[in-house]
């Protein structure tokens, strides 16, 4: 299997993951950051 491919089945495969969304407009909007938390797998994440 492709490393890169078997990386992101670790990641998604974890019980608690965090990820970090950045966004950025023109220089009047600055950057919009969000910090999430997702736990569990499936139809028991939270």
């Amino acid at each position: 299997m492709n490393s890169n491919i078997e990386k992101l089945y670790q990641i998604a495969n974890k019980q608690t993951r965090r990820i970090i969304g950045l966004m950025s407009g023109t220089s009047m909007d600055g950057l919009d950051v969000v910090l999430c938390e997702f736990e569990g797998q499936g139809e028991k994440r939270r």
